[in-house]
């Protein structure tokens, strides 16, 4: 189990594990790219 500790894009993530942040991409998850509209809302 870990903590969520950013949000790259609607389905990249980082979770705090064993004191070190990993990145963690959602599987069959459709969501925009930063560049992308409504990029901006989907890391919020």
């Amino acid at each position: 189990m870990g903590e969520c500790v950013g949000v790259s894009d609607g389905n990249t993530l980082k979770v705090m594990h064993n004191g070190k942040a990993e990145k963690i991409r959602l599987n069959a998850v459709d969501a925009p790219e930063k560049a992308q509209p409504f990029g901006q809302q989907s890391t919020t």
